[in-house]
């Protein structure tokens, strides 16, 4: 009785999820509180649906999860940070942890894939340049400055390797990514390849954009510089 219980209790939530899902509607939400759930605009949220549709897995059963709902679940996991259960449990998406999990690992991936590439560029023209020196001036009074970087943690499960490598200054295990934006806060370079345990002048000092910098200054250009 128990083993059928267990069974009847499950099926029954898959049912809910499922009925959650035919019925979900996020473009319904006013936009305010669209940008509030996924830190996008409605017509941001559409690009970013259509632009990486071709690299996300293709439905081939009814109950597959529509990929409206994959990417408003891994928008929302990663503006609001929460566990994937409680994501999973939103009215809206009407999904199991593990299939959270597997639609954070598909978007991101194709994210990473399609969007990065092509928005995420370091180098500049000359016009960005210049306008980039002009803002970082009147803001900060330094002149030659193209862009400002800085290192922010991301906290993460206690990992079975290299343990020592990710446990950070406040006692919690994180990868400190560095990231790079420009006078209009645009992300311009973005490196996590490095645990919480690295501060943040190791990780400048052996990246690819210092190194471009640097080359840049030897060639003649000095017009290029980071804030720290």
């Amino acid at each position: 009785m128990d083993c059928v219980a267990l069974w009847d209790e499950s099926s029954e939530e898959r049912i809910c999820r499922r009925f959650i899902r035919d019925n979900s509607n996020v473009m319904s939400l006013s936009d305010q509180s669209f940008v509030q759930n996924f830190r996008l605009s409605k017509e941001a949220f559409m690009y970013v649906l259509n632009s990486i549709k071709g690299e996300m897995k293709s439905p081939t059963r009814a109950t597959a999860i529509p990929d409206i709902i994959k990417v408003a679940t891994t928008l929302k996991f990663l503006a609001q940070g929460a566990y994937q259960h409680l994501i999973g449990q939103d009215h809206r998406a009407g999904l199991a942890q593990q299939t959270v999990s597997s639609c954070l690992w598909e978007v991101c991936s194709a994210i990473e894939k399609v969007l990065c590439p092509k928005h995420i560029v370091f180098s500049m023209s000359s016009e960005e340049q210049q306008d980039a020196n002009r803002r970082f001036y009147e803001t900060c009074g330094i002149p030659g400055v193209v862009g400002a970087v800085d290192g922010t943690h991301i906290q993460m499960i206690r990992p079975s390797n290299d343990e020592h490598l990710f446990f950070n200054r406040k006692l919690k295990h994180s990868i400190n990514a560095m990231v790079i934006c420009d006078h209009k806060m645009q992300i311009r370079a973005v490196n996590g390849r490095f645990g919480g345990a690295s501060h943040d002048s190791h990780i400048w000092n052996l990246s690819g954009e210092r190194e471009y910098l640097k080359t840049a200054y030897e060639n003649g250009d000095s017009g290029q510089r980071i804030l720290e």
